[in-house]
């Protein structure tokens, strides 16, 4: 992680001294096992942990899983450390203000059942939301996107890219089917998430080993495997229907 950030700060004050607009994806491989963290933040979060558990704040946990959960919890603090790193080069070069930032994961925690749920049921490769409801922060304070808050509706990965070029200002050549909705609008305050939107997803749930070439291998995606998003409700694997309201 330290690497990474150290290699996207140094490319983008390249393209800053060019005077040149860039674009830097930066894809952490962390929080994720085999749970490597440098020993600083291992110690701080043990520190931290204990902490915690005199004061009845965290489970009792297996030995493995509280060790395993320490440096992922060590990791997450890292990123942040490198998040500020990254913030306070935005600043010092001038380019905080003209810099769009988007963060988001991947999926949601493998870790959350056993520690902290957000209120929500589910792990990663589950259909639940703790398995693909995650956090997605965009700012640019130059932007005009108004105060910042939280914003409703149905969005996903996919309004990234019409999003981001909606911004910028580009017009792809020739014009695309987007399956995804720039967020644009929505982020200057100016409308809303289309409150009828509709959301399909489906996802291999990782086989290992034997499973793989199994006719019922979980790698296959079948139809009664999806969950249906819409408005306030969950249709999962076309079997359990939840409305997130009540």
């Amino acid at each position: 992680t330290d690497v990474f950030f150290e290699e996207a700060i140094i490319w983008m004050g390249r393209q800053l001294g060019k005077d040149t607009p860039f674009f830097c994806f930066l894809p952490t491989n962390t929080p994720h096992s085999p749970h490597w963290v440098p020993a600083e933040y291992r110690e701080s979060m043990e520190e931290a942990f204990r902490e915690a558990e005199a004061a009845g704040a965290v489970p009792t946990l297996p030995p493995a899983k509280r060790a395993s959960l320490i440096s992922y919890l060590g990791m997450i603090r890292n990123i942040d450390d490198n998040f500020g790193k990254l913030d306070a080069f935005l600043h010092e070069s001038g380019a905080f203000d003209d810099t769009i930032v988007v963060f988001l994961t991947d999926n949601g925690s493998t870790f959350a059942p056993d520690y902290y749920t957000a209120g929500m049921r589910g792990r990663k490769t589950q259909l639940w939301e703790g398995g693909h409801r995650v956090p997605l922060f965009v700012r640019w304070p130059g932007g005009g996107l108004g105060q910042p808050r939280d914003v409703d509706g149905l969005v996903q990965v996919q309004d990234l890219a019409p999003t981001l070029l909606g911004l910028a200002g580009v017009d792809p050549e020739p014009d695309p089917e987007w399956d995804g909705i720039d967020l644009g609008p929505v982020l200057r305050e100016e409308s809303e998430v289309p409150p009828e939107r509709m959301l399909v997803i489906n996802y291999s749930r990782m086989p290992h080993a034997f499973e793989y070439p199994a006719p019922d291998s979980p790698s296959r995606m079948r139809r009664e495997g999806a969950a249906v998003l819409w408005k306030r409700w969950r249709l999962l694997e076309d079997r359990e229907l939840y409305d997130l309201e009540t």
